[in-house]
This record gives structure tokens, C-alpha cells and sequence, in this order.
């Protein structure tokens, strides 16, 4: 019997047969077998032959479709999530697709507009620029003669992504609790997670936002830029954004046809790293995939960053902590490191025990007697994440975003000059932003927050005085005490009554047992009354091991 009684209707009962044959097919039966899933056919073992889990894994998401494929790309951005080695193949998963013809795109791109394009647009080309899972670009001219690309959102691919994902989220909830391995893992919430995040990528107004967010931030970069956004022109599946004339940096690095000499490269390696680190550290917005193929050379010598449906946010409190952990590690201080970390982690913990001050350690002596150009700030951030997970710590989602673009954003950097130093190129930043928090300026501004502080304090505080007194004279507040920390002095109280009791009563014993000797009542023991003789040697007994526990200190 299926595990996934949700599968109704036509649509999605092939949807689920489709799932469960892929599984099959690419060797994961077991989970086939816990779910229950129905199987049409017997897969032929191709899917098998010669390959790693994880490459059997990044293969099925492929065969599988747009909604897979574009959850494996966000899981490639979870090192807190997803183990190093499925992280690698994750990032295989091809960004471009084969497009779809423009017959489709044309009918989508009307029913986003609700007119016919040409009353918006002077000409759309048919010829796709580029095609992804879940969008298309094509190249456009407005009617003042302006040249802009247009994003559109594949027909249909929201009931596609809310079906895919309905079925996931039950998967997720059949293997929880039934697969000892993924125990572990809180399965439906992490499904949850993720198809939030990719849930996003389908509002093209989010990119938007971001993309005029972004642009704003970098404005005084000189040779980074983000394509200028025509808001009036786009909706929730349409981004209309300015043209930009280029070649991607995967194929000018590729050789010197495209005029990248040796300082050029160093250049545009610096200007590109420092450009992110801004964006993570100071900004608190950042693209979150900048590889590559998502960096477009221009004529001029300018880069310009595009595709920003995957972006990151850290809160002012994030970006602090993160500046603290990179300062503690740089001073190979590991019990401020690993306490920086409990703060930033969830669940969060009140204290940093030894054993994570111990890794912390050990992913500090990556770069013991490491030349700083061979030091990798995102390895080491990764090798961070990899510790919080062994120690059941989980990383807020945008910090471990931030670690997956910092690592991208690095190594594109080195493809283009290798001998990069990326310390420095941090360097500067982490001073003005430590200065800001910690300078004159900051001592002042946070002095003054404080007295506003004791100033709204001061208005509030009688007002509540006073109502907590009403309270108290209406009855209306109670106030109860409990005692902790007590139960020796109650073991001592107890102990010292019943020693006073026994004395007592051996006190009597012994008077009584004179009492009867003065009497000469039979019978005699030795010409003296028995009773009498009888209470002298028990109370005697008794008198002595009391005293023996007083002085040995024992309770009974």
C-alpha cells in the first residue's frame, strides 16, 4: 500500500509513478520499498552503471524535471543541509535547458502583459538569449528604442512546482521516522525550507526589488554593476531589465582571444571578491550563486552580475557575530570562536563545551603555515558549518547561503588569478566595519541609545509601579515563594529531631527502669528487680550507639 494517500487525480498519480520509476531506475530501491510508490516496468540498470550515490542522485533530479533540478540548485547552497560530496555534484546541475519554442513564450509573455506584447514592446526576438528550468530570456526593443532582455516564467510551471512540491512534502513525511539514516533530519521541515526558497524564484518581483536593491548598493563600485530594471514593464512572471552586450567570464577566461591579460585578470579577481564580501558584510544583501556563468565581461571592462532569483540576507546582528567569528579565528582564539558560534547556531546553547572548542581548533590549523593567497576564507566557513552539524548546531538559512556564495564568489575569483589573496582583499573591510561598531563614533551613538533608553524607562516606570501596588491592594496580584537548594537543611532538621526523640525516650526508659529497682517487685536477677535490671541494659545499649552516630556523623 502507497505511504502517499494524497496522490489523487490523474496528473499526479503519474507524477508519482514517474518519481518512483526515476528512484528505481538510479538504484534506490529502498525508499521505493518504505513508500510504497507504484512502478510501470522494470528499469533497466543503466542508471547504475559506474556511479557515485551522489551522482546517481544529481543524474535522477535532472531526468526528473524543472522542479528538481532547480531544488537540487537550492540545495547546492546549503552546505549546512547537504554533505560536501553531494554539494559538488549539486553544482553540476545545468543552469541551461533547451528552450522552449517561442510559439509557447509568445502565449505566456500575453497572458503576463493581459494584451498582445506589441501594444507593450517594438519587437521581441524569437531566439532565446538563455533558458533555464523555470524561466526564458529573450531580447527586446521598447518602443522609445530601448534594448532590454525579458525574463519570462515557463507556461505552467507554478501548478508544476505546487504539485512537485505537495509530493515531496509527503515523501518527506512517509520517510520520517521509517529510514534510520535520516533519524537525524527534521525531513518535512527542510522540504518546507527549500520550497520556500524556491517558491521565491517564481515571484519575478522579489528579483526586481533585489536587483534596484543591489544596484543601489554597489553604485560606487567601478567596475561592478547590476543591470538597470524597468519595473512599469514587469509583473509577477515578467522581469524587464536592461540589455547588457558581453561575454560570459567562463568563456573569456577561457583564453586571451577576448583581451584578459595577466593584470587584467588580477583586477577583475579583486574588484569581483571584494564586490561580494561588501555585499555579505556590510550590505546584508548578496547574490547567492555568483559563478561563472552568471557574470557577464562587458567591452568597457566592467562586470555585471546577473541572475539574482537566488539572493541571501543577513539581519545588523548576523553580520556582527560574523565579524566576531572572523576576528576570533584570525586570532586563533577558539573559545571566542566557538561562543560566537552557539549565538549564531540553532538550537542555541548557553555555553561553548570543550569538544567544540576542539574542532574550532582543528579548522583553525587548516591555515597553520599556510601562505594567506593559499588560504581559502569559504573552505574554511565550510569546514565551520560541517563542525556545527556533528555538534547538532544548524545554521540560520542565510548564513549557510552566505558560506555557499562566499565559496562560489572565491573560487571564480581564483579561476581568473590564482594567486588571489582573499585575506587581504577582506582585510580593509573588516576594519572600517569593526571601527563602526567599536570607534568613537560607535561609543557615542550607542551612549546615546542608552540614556534614550533610561529615558523612556523613566516616563514608563512609575505608571507601572503603580499598577502593580493597585494589584496588590485589589488582590487581583499574588506572589508565591519556592524554596530550592534546601533539602540538606531539611536531612539535617530531620536527622537532629529524631536523634532529640531517641534521647528522650531512652531518658525515660532509664528513669523508669530506677524507679522499679527502689521497689523490690519480683522477679530478681542477681537480688535485684528484673524489669529494672532489664531497662538499665537496653537504655544503656541504646545510649551508646547514639553516641557512636553523633560522633561518626551518621543519619538514620
Amino acid at each position: 500500500m502507497s505511504v502517499i494517500p494524497g496522490a489523487k487525480g490523474l496528473a499526479r498519480i503519474n507524477r508519482v509513478r514517474e518519481i518512483g520509476f526515476a528512484l528505481a531506475k538510479y538504484g534506490f530501491h529502498d525508499v521505493v520499498a518504505h513508500l510504497g510508490l507504484p512502478l510501470d516496468g522494470t528499469p533497466d540498470g543503466e542508471g547504475q552503471r559506474a556511479r557515485t550515490t551522489y551522482e546517481r542522485i544529481r543524474r535522477m533530479l535532472e531526468e526528473l524535471g524543472p522542479t528538481f533540478i532547480k531544488l537540487g540548485q537550492v540545495c547546492s547552497v546549503r552546505p549546512d543541509l547537504v554533505p560536501e560530496g553531494l554539494l559538488q555534484e549539486l553544482r553540476k546541475l545545468q543552469h541551461l535547458v533547451e528552450p522552449l519554442p517561442f510559439a509557447r513564450m509568445e502565449e505566456r509573455l500575453a497572458e503576463e502583459l493581459g494584451r498582445d506584447w506589441r501594444e507593450a514592446f517594438a519587437t521581441v526576438e524569437e531566439e532565446s538569449l538563455a533558458s533555464a528550468s523555470l524561466a526564458q530570456v529573450h531580447g527586446a526593443t521598447l518602443p522609445d528604442g530601448t534594448r532590454v532582455a525579458l525574463k519570462i516564467l515557463k507556461p505552467g510551471i507554478r501548478k508544476v512546482v505546487d504539485a512537485d512540491l505537495g509530493i515531496l512534502r509527503q515523501v518527506a513525511e512517509a520517510l520520517q521516522g521509517r529510514v534510520e539514516a535520516l533519524a537525524a533530519y527534521d525531513l518535512p521541515a527542510i522540504v518546507d525550507e527549500l520550497g520556500e526558497m524556491l517558491l521565491r524564484e517564481l515571484d519575478l518581483t522579489r528579483e526586481l526589488r533585489g536587483m534596484r536593491a543591489a544596484r543601489l548598493n554597489l553604485r560606487g563600485t567601478r567596475r561592478v554593476f547590476v543591470p538597470r530594471v524597468y519595473g512599469e514593464h514587469s509583473t509577477h512572471g515578467l522581469l524587464v531589465m536592461e540589455r547588457v552586450e558581453g561575454v560570459h567570464l567562463g568563456a573569456a577566461m577561457a583564453g586571451e582571444e577576448h583581451g584578459l591579460s595577466r593584470e587584467d585578470r588580477r583586477e577583475l579577481a579583486r574588484t569581483g571578491l571584494s564586490a561580494i564580501i561588501r555585499q555579505i558584510l556590510e550590505d546584508g544583501f548578496f547574490h547567492a550563486d555568483p559563478h561563472p556563468g552568471n557574470i557577464l565581461l562587458c567591452p568597457d571592462g566592467r562586470m555585471a552580475l546577473l541572475d539574482w532569483g537566488m539572493t541571501g540576507r543577513l539581519t545588523r546582528r548576523l553580520r556582527n557575530q560574523l565579524v566576531d567569528l572572523v576576528w576570533a579565528m584570525a586570532e586563533r582564539d577558539a573559545e571566542s570562536a566557538a561562543r560566537v558560534l552557539c549565538d549564531m547556531a540553532r538550537p542555541c546553547r548557553r555555553e561553548a563545551d570543550a569538544a567544540l572548542e576542539r574542532d574550532v581548533l582543528e579548522v583553525l590549523d587548516l591555515t597553520v603555515g599556510v601562505e594567506l593567497e593559499s588560504v581559502s576564507l569559504g573552505q574554511v566557513m565550510l569546514a565551520v558549518s560541517g563542525l556545527l552539524r556533528r555538534h547538532g548546531l544548524r545554521m540560520p538559512p542565510d548564513l549557510a547561503v552566505m558560506i555557499k556564495a562566499l565559496v562560489t564568489a572565491e573560487g571564480t575569483a581564483r579561476m581568473l588569478y590564482p594567486e588571489l589573496d582573499a585575506v587581504a582583499e577582506a582585510h580593509p573591510l573588516l576594519r572600517r566595519i569593526t571601527l563602526r561598531r567599536k570607534g568613537p563614533l560607535a561609543v557615542l551613538r550607542q551612549l546615546g541609545e542608552t540614556v534614550a533608553a533610561l529615558a523612556e524607562l523613566h516616563r514608563v516606570l512609575p505608571g507601572k509601579v503603580e499598577r502593580i501596588a493597585t494589584d496588590l491592594e485589589s488582590g487581583r496580584l499574588t506572589i508565591r515563594f519556592r524554596h530550592e537548594g534546601l533539602e540538606g537543611m531539611r536531612d539535617t532538621l530531620a536527622s537532629a529531631s529524631s536523634r532529640v526523640a531517641l534521647a528522650v525516650v531512652l531518658a525515660a526508659i532509664f528513669l523508669g527502669s530506677s524507679l522499679i529497682m527502689t521497689t523490690g517487685m519480683q522477679p530478681h536477677i542477681l537480688g535485684y528487680p528484673a524489669f529494672g535490671v532489664v531497662g538499665y541494659i537496653v537504655s544503656g545499649a541504646l545510649g551508646i550507639w547514639l553516641a557512636v552516630t553523633i560522633i561518626r556523623g551518621r543519619r538514620f
